[in-house]
């Protein structure tokens, strides 16, 4: 006849190890969370800089001295950096907040610059006002 200790025991390693797996599970998820939140939380960030302090048509904030934009330089760094390893622990944060710089930069290109899909119309909006066909 088994040890009832020995029953409880097993029952007790069952449960600790649906657990572990519940604790492993949700950590994952919550993971996933995180990077969604950062990489959107600073394309909206980098969206609301470029409207309140960017110049020109499509508002962008350049590096000083350069014609090269903050966010897409910002992001490209940020995502590099994390890709290769160089943040440790904090890389996937990196590829995360680079990924929404880069986001919020391409989001604005396809905007301002005319990408318009609509095959009725002749010309892209950078190639003159008339846009639709006559």
């Amino acid at each position: 006849m088994a040890q009832p200790q020995s029953k409880y025991l097993a029952q007790l390693d069952k449960i600790k190890g649906t657990l572990k797996r519940a604790k492993e599970e949700t950590r994952a998820i919550t993971h996933r969370g995180v990077q969604t939140a950062l990489t959107a939380g600073t394309a909206y960030a980098a969206g609301a800089a470029r409207h309140s302090w960017g110049e020109g048509p499509d508002k962008a904030i350049k590096i000083p001295g350069t014609d090269i934009e903050a966010d897409l330089a910002g992001g490209v760094l940020l995502s590099l950096l994390g890709v290769s390893g160089f943040a440790d622990d904090y890389s996937d944060q990196l590829v995360a907040i680079g990924s929404g710089m880069l986001a919020a930069n391409l989001a604005i290109k396809a905007f301002v610059g005319g990408f318009d899909l609509d095959p009725s119309k002749e010309k892209f909006f950078w190639e003159g006002d008339d846009t639709t066909k006559a």
